[in-house]
């Protein structure tokens, strides 16, 4: 079955955008629009999908009111569960931030990893809170050998040998963002300010990016490298030296 994990490909729901990754199901899929409006019931309105031109109002001097441009509904056609939009906000469901979970995360983490963009729809601190946690147990999850009581920074360190600059980096973001995040004062860190302004939301959804790409470059990249490595005849694979083999003594 394809994965439905798009790296750095994500496509966000939007108003009227005829595919994008279902806020239901999360698959990128094609999706229908529909216009929703009112109609009354025996004196009482309640919301229909059947598209309707304008809703006509009661004892209000028989004005009516184009509802057209208001409500829409757009159907998955992968699952085929609704989203309803006012104008140009998604109603319902509620909206996630950042990408999907890469398929190859631990269970363990990907259950944070998705309360993570869950929440930080509604508070972009406690997103940044769980993006942290989520980072340190799958740092933890993948470094057995850690001593007992390590925290985050010492994970990020015993970690950064291994990973890429650019995301080393990020790592280091991370740390201070979810650490600085819980705090509450009169004057937050400037990094927190960043991350609350309405007017920089990639800032968060890149702080989410940095589990996917941990799994990518950890789990992914070396399984894939190792499958390729064990298909190679012996004589090909004697000529590469095997990173994982005891060093030889000096």
């Amino acid at each position: 079955m394809a994965s439905s994990f798009r790296p750095r490909g994500y496509v966000p729901p939007e108003r009227e955008k005829d595919r994008f990754n279902c806020p239901s199901c999360g698959a990128f899929a094609a999706q229908s629009w529909h216009a929703l409006g009112y109609e009354e019931h025996d004196g009482a309105f309640g919301l229909t999908w059947k598209s309707m031109q304008s809703l006509r109002l009661p004892n209000l001097e028989d004005r009516t009111v184009s509802t057209e441009h208001i409500w829409r509904g757009a159907r998955c056609a992968s699952c085929n569960a609704w989203s309803v939009w006012r104008q140009n906000t998604m109603i319902y469901p509620q909206r996630r931030v950042g990408d999907l979970p890469h398929p190859d995360m631990p269970e363990e983490v990907k259950t944070l990893y998705v309360e993570a963009t869950r929440v930080a729809a509604v508070s972009p601190r406690a997103g940044a809170a769980f993006a942290r946690v989520a980072i340190e147990r799958l740092l933890k999850t993948l470094d057995s050998g850690a001593p007992t009581k390590t925290n985050l920074a010492g994970y990020i360190d015993r970690v950064r040998p291994r990973v890429s600059s650019p995301l080393a980096r990020l790592l280091d973001v991370v740390r201070v963002t979810g650490n600085q995040a819980l705090h509450v004062d009169e004057q937050p860190p400037e990094l927190v300010v960043l991350i609350l302004d309405e007017d920089q939301p990639d800032v968060l959804e890149t702080l989410l990016e940095t589990t996917n790409d941990l799994v990518d470059e950890l789990i992914t990249r070396d399984q894939r490298s190792r499958e390729l490595r064990d298909k190679l005849p012996d004589t090909v694979k004697a000529q590469i030296p095997d990173p994982d083999a005891p060093a030889a003594a000096g």
